[in-house]
This record gives C-alpha cells, sequence and structure tokens, in this order.
C-alpha cells in the first residue's frame, strides 16, 4: 500500500429534507428584506477553508461534501463537525462520514478534466445561476460515461471590511468548477460520439449572465491540475497573503482566467437541497411528541422498539418502554413486505429473553414456516397429540363457563341467537342425565340437532335450523384430526403446553394448515379456555400475550349482514365474542399482540382497543381507521419499508425496526430458559 501523501474527510449525503429552511437577508440593489431556501453555500468553521462538493453522475447520484487535511484523525473530526453543521441547518438531512487517504496512485489518475470558466463578473443582483439543476438535468440523460463534478468554494473575507453583515446578500463566496469525463472502455468514440459528449460539458455554459459581454466557456485544462484539485489548491492566490480590503476583489481581477475564481452569494446560486435533487427523501410525520426520559436499552423488563427518527433522520437513541406497558394490547399494522412479521418476532423475541416470567402463545393462522422468526420453547403443530385442547373447560361458575362455550360453538355453526341458548339448555341437559357433557363435539351437535327435532319452532324457521344442522355439522367435524383435539380429556385434564405458557414459556401453535373454519373454532376454543382458567389479577399487571398474526383469518369482519349466510353469521358471532374478550383479558393479566396487513378488514374493537399501535405503511383505507389528519395519513402512504409509526396514547413518533438475519435468529434459537 503506498503512504498517504494526504487525507480527505468525505460526507456522503445519504437523504435531504423535504422541507427546507429560508433564510434571510438583505437585497443588493434596493436593500429590501427577502428570503431564499437556506443555502449550503456557508462557512462554518470560518478558518479560510476551501470546501468541496463532489457530484458523480453514473447509475446512481452521489452527492459527497469533501475538504483536505493532513492527518485521518484531523478528517474524521472535521467531517463529523461538518455534517453536524449541516443536520442543524437542513433539518431531516442524513450522511456518512468516512476518509480517503490519498497517495500516489490517486493523484497520478489521469482523465480528460475541465474547468467551466465563469465571466468575470458573472451574475448581476437578482440573477441567478442553477449549476445544480443542470447537472440534475444531465444525471436525467446520462449514458455510459461517468462524469464527475468538482465545485469548489471559500469565504471572501474582503466583504467582511466593507461593514455588511455577514447575513447580507454581500456575503460572497469564490466559487470554481472543474469536471471530469471516465469514458466507457469498451468504446471508440468517432466524431459524431465525441461531439454528443462535449455538447453536454457546453451545456453547462448556457444560461450564465454577465455585464461584461464574455461568456462562460468550458476549457480543458493539464493532468497536473488534478493534483490541485484533489489537494483543494485551486484558489492559488492564498486570501491571507493578500491585503484586505476593496483591492482584495481587484487583484483576483488582475489574474489570468484559470487562475480567477467567480465571486457569488447564496442568493445567486442554487446550493440547495431541492425537491429535485435525486437523492432519497426524508419523511417525517406531522406531529412528533416522545418522551425521553423512558426506561434506557438493555435494562431488565424493559423492551426496545428501535432506534428513534427525528424530522425522517435515525438517531442512535434506542425507544425502550416497560413490559407492564404491554398490558393493554398491542396492534402492528402494515402493508405486505413492510417488516411487519419480522418487527413482531422481534418484539416477542425480547420478552423470551427479558421477561421470562412471561409467557407468550403464538398463534400462527398464515403461511407456513413462521416459526424460524421467534425464539420458542415448544412448537406444535395441527395434529400433534401434544396439541390438545378440550372444547370445554368449567370455571369458577359452571354457569358462565356453560353459557360462554355454548355460544362460541353455535357460532362455529353459524348459527345465532336463540341457538346459543338452546345449545346452552342442551349442555345442562347432558350434565343433568349423565353427569357430565359428551366427550366428543359430534354428539353434542346431535344433542342440539334432536332438541330442535323434539321441540319444533313455526315451521319457517324449523325447516332452516334442521337443514342447516345437517349439512354444517358433518361438514364442520369431517375432520378427524379436528374431533381428536376438540376431545374432552378425562378428567377434562388442563394439557401442559397451557401450564407452561402460564409459567413464563413460549408456545409456538401452527394452525397454518387448517381451512378457515377449523382456525376460528380452535382460535375460539383457545381463547374460552385461556379466559376460563385464568383469574383475575391486579390492574396494569401483564402475566401472558397471545399473538395473532395474520389475524384476518379469525377477525375478519363482515361486509354485508346477511343473516341467511352461515359464514356471515360465525363472523358476526365472533366479533361479539372478541370484542368482550379482549376487554375481559385486561384484568386477567392478559394482553393480545394483534398483526395484519389489512386493518380495514378486521372487527372494530381488534384496531380501535390496543392501547399501543405498531404502524408501517398503510394504505388509505387502513390509515383512516387511526388518524383523520390527512397529512398523517399521507405519511402513512408514503412511509419508508422498515420504518415504524408509534401511537401510544400522547406519545408518536417513528422507529426503524431492528435488523433482522436468519443466522442470528438460528444460534439464538438454541439458548432454552431454566424454569
Amino acid at each position: 500500500m503506498m503512504e498517504p501523501k494526504f487525507w480527505q474527510t468525505r460526507v456522503k449525503i445519504t437523504q435531504i429534507p423535504t422541507i427546507l429552511k429560508t433564510q434571510r437577508f438583505f437585497s443588493q440593489s434596493n436593500q429590501e428584506a427577502v428570503e431564499i431556501d437556506m443555502s449550503w453555500l456557508f462557512d462554518p468553521f470560518l478558518d479560510q477553508t476551501v470546501y468541496g462538493l463532489e457530484l458523480t453522475l453514473n447509475k446512481t447520484f452521489s452527492f459527497i461534501f469533501f475538504m483536505c487535511v493532513e492527518t485521518e484523525q484531523k478528517a474524521l473530526k472535521r467531517g463529523n463537525s461538518f455534517l453536524l453543521s449541516l443536520e442543524e441547518r437542513f433539518p431531516g438531512l442524513a450522511g456518512a462520514v468516512s476518509t480517503l487517504p490519498v497517495n500516489l496512485h490517486i493523484l497520478k489518475q489521469t482523465f480528460p478534466t475541465y474547468e467551466l470558466i465563469l465571466p468575470r463578473v458573472p451574475l448581476l443582483d437578482g440573477d441567478r445561476f442553477d449549476i445544480i439543476q443542470k447537472l440534475i438535468q444531465l444525471f436525467k440523460v446520462r449514458d455510459l460515461n461517468i462524469f464527475q463534478f468538482f465545485l469548489f468554494w471559500q469565504k471572501d473575507d474582503s466583504t467582511n471590511v466593507r461593514g455588511f453583515s455577514k447575513v447580507s446578500a454581500l456575503e460572497s463566496y469564490k466559487l470554481k468548477i472543474f469536471m471530469r469525463v471516465k469514458k466507457d472502455n469498451k468504446i471508440e468514440y468517432n466524431e459524431l460520439q465525441t461531439a454528443q459528449l462535449e455538447s453536454k460539458l457546453e451545456y453547462l455554459t448556457l444560461g450564465i449572465k454577465n455585464i461584461k459581454g464574455e461568456r462562460a466557456r468550458i476549457k480543458k485544462i493539464p493532468d497536473k491540475i488534478w493534483v490541485n484539485i484533489m489537494r483543494s489548491n485551486v484558489f492559488w492566490v492564498n486570501s491571507k497573503n493578500l491585503p484586505t480590503g476593496p483591492c482584495y476583489r481587484d487583484i483576483y481581477e488582475r489574474l489570468p482566467e484559470g487562475r480567477r475564481p467567480a465571486f457569488v452569494t447564496p442568493d445567486q446560486v442554487d446550493f440547495t437541497f431541492s425537491s429535485d435533487l435525486p437523492l432519497q427523501k426524508s419523511f417525517t410525520p406531522p406531529l412528533e411528541n416522545i418522551n425521553y426520559s423512558s426506561i434506557g436499552e438493555n435494562e431488565k423488563h424493559s423492551i426496545s422498539l428501535g432506534p428513534v427518527l427525528v424530522k425522517g433522520v435515525e438517531t442512535k437513541i434506542i425507544k425502550c418502554i416497560p413490559t407492564s406497558h404491554f398490558a393493554h394490547s398491542v396492534f402492528i399494522g402494515g402493508q405486505t413486505g413492510q417488516g411487519k412479521t419480522h418487527y413482531l418476532g422481534h418484539i416477542c423475541n425480547q420478552f423470551y429473553k427479558n421477561a421470562p416470567d412471561i409467557g407468550v402463545l403464538i398463534l400462527n393462522l398464515g403461511k407456513g414456516e413462521q416459526e424460524k422468526f421467534y425464539l420458542t420453547d415448544e412448537v406444535l403443530e395441527y395434529g400433534s397429540l401434544n396439541l390438545h385442547l378440550s372444547y370445554f373447560y368449567e370455571g369458577e361458575h359452571l354457569d358462565k363457563s356453560l353459557q360462554e362455550t355454548a355460544t362460541y360453538l353455535v357460532g362455529s355453526l353459524g348459527l345465532s341467537s336463540p341457538s346459543d341458548k338452546i345449545m346452552y339448555n342442551v349442555m345442562n341437559a347432558f350434565i343433568k342425565v349423565n353427569g357430565k357433557l359428551p366427550l366428543s363435539l359430534k354428539a353434542l351437535f346431535n344433542g342440539l340437532k334432536k332438541y330442535f327435532i323434539d321441540h319444533p319452532y313455526h315451521k319457517k324457521f324449523q325447516t332452516y335450523i334442521l337443514r342447516a344442522l345437517q349439512v354444517r355439522i358433518p361438514s364442520l367435524l369431517a375432520d378427524p384430526t379436528l374431533r381428536r383435539t376438540l376431545k374432552l380429556s378425562p378428567g377434562n385434564s388442563i394439557p401442559k403446553w397451557f401450564h407452561d405458557w402460564k409459567a413464563g414459556k413460549t408456545i409456538f401453535i401452527n394452525l397454518g394448515i387448517c381451512n378457515i373454519h377449523i382456525k376460528r373454532l380452535l382460535a375460539n376454543a383457545i381463547f374460552q379456555m385461556v379466559k376460563t382458567l385464568t383469574p383475575d389479577v391486579e390492574a396494569g399487571k401483564l402475566q401472558n400475550i397471545i399473538v395473532v398474526d395474520e389475524a384476518y383469518n379469525i377477525l375478519e369482519e363482515i361486509v354485508t349482514k346477511n343473516y341467511w349466510q352461515d359464514d356471515a353469521i360465525s363472523r358476526d358471532q365472533l366479533e361479539l365474542i372478541f370484542n368482550n374478550l379482549i376487554k375481559e383479558f385486561r384484568s386477567k393479566g392478559l394482553s393480545f399482540f394483534i398483526a395484519d396487513n389489512t386493518a380495514h378488514r378486521l372487527f372494530s374493537c381488534a384496531v380501535s382497543l390496543p392501547r399501543l399501535k405498531i404502524l408501517f405503511g398503510l394504505g388509505h383505507k387502513d390509515s383512516s381507521l387511526f388518524t383523520n389528519n390527512l397529512k398523517t395519513q399521507e405519511y402513512l402512504l408514503v412511509q419508508k419499508k422498515y420504518h415504524a409509526l408509534i401511537w401510544d396514547n400522547e406519545e408518536i413518533y417513528v422507529i426503524r425496526s431492528p435488523n433482522y438475519t436468519y443466522s442470528k435468529q438460528l444460534e439464538m434459537r438454541t439458548m432454552r430458559r431454566n424454569m
């Protein structure tokens, strides 16, 4: 490796603000106050620094500020200071600092290099030189050549002795512009192609006004000048060696044109981050309100949501909230591919590691192989002998348990009132005659059918209900796995997985292969079991979590309430049941984590009742469920991938979903908690 001759600090701009500040100045001609967009033609170090901007037009548009320094340490120091100054000046801007060791290999590079020679007096007061806009236009019509542009500026100290304010339009800067063309080596350029290349450079000279009849022009410069460009030694007459005062400009103007800089003020050049600049734009919600005094990262019993974004710029501030904050349920929404499932796994895995006393039950209702996103103690597949779930469990009050079980069972058949009351009577009759409920759902449903035969209603209803039962019971119970899973166990024993979950373990139940009717029935059976066997606890205490990903499978609202359709009735009953569940679960220390990509299709209670809302990019129908603010809705429409708007009562802020890799996850899955 060649030893570096010197270093460049390089500040690559990766994101520009969508809204620019303005600055006030006084017009030189009439001294009236004027506002312009904030310019990056400024001098933060105030020490005669020569600032450079390197623009590369290739497949992408690269935008890098640079300065020449003696050491790597100073390059890093200057780069970070300059970036902080830019971020203060342009809220929403983001960049990355690096250093470049400039050695002989770089200094000896030879490519055609040109200078844009500006007129001796290039601009009048009120005129404007839009060089950046021209470069953007060149980028739009780019070809196989690589264009590099180097814009240098340095504060013109001659204005300080004239008594003008630093915010005046008369605060001027020396300016020089160079360009380099890297031709495609695979192409032999003919005269026409060479002319086309030169026309692109000539385009930069157009539209530059002056008062002495001179025109801007492109001049090819010797290869040796490349060393001066890399050293930022382009203003070859050092102002420190010149006398101050009005004669300063006169000395420069007597120099040959290749050594003479142009003089411009911030209002005369388009050195702003306009919306046309082909760089990533910052997006920020219209309202931001975050409590920075929340629990710190990695503290016990806290969950990290991720790094916070302020004005669309990611910070190193990690937002963490206590586990108890999740006691009032969570809704995670976002369109497909926005990072919703990864983030759900991120949250659950933190409970696995940081809160071993809080059990997490994950119901997978969608596609397969989702367990890879989670740290789990046990994965139960539909059909596994370990996944046992009786259709009925007796709680503290038998009558209430029977009534609630009857409601979800008739709902699974697509029936509503008075069928639930009749099912309740049938269940009581079985207990009265046999001392217990039948072991199988088939026997119980046949008992319901027999009741309607023995106790007929008016003819129209009687015909409808019997036909419904004759079709729906065999259809629902056709799967032998379902019949075995919901069969009453001897002594109505509670399965081991339930005890493990209550004790703090993470259980993953995969129902992805089931049809929609079985998913709804099993989910309701699980909810009823949890509700029945979980006593009330003190308010706000979180004991267990139920995760429902792709919730539309069981929580999808009916579009038209047609009570002659069993599916509509089934979902209507489900909504009533779930609405009560999500309210009652709070008093039992139970919380739902509901995730879906189409919030507008879900039961309203599934979206409105959770206290903590984590919203990735949403469509209009979904965003309007959470806010009436049109600007916030627009933000959610264009929110960047892996960014999420956190809505937590009075707090509103944006985080970035932490990075996720399978390799780390597989390594983490080898961990197990000692219970």
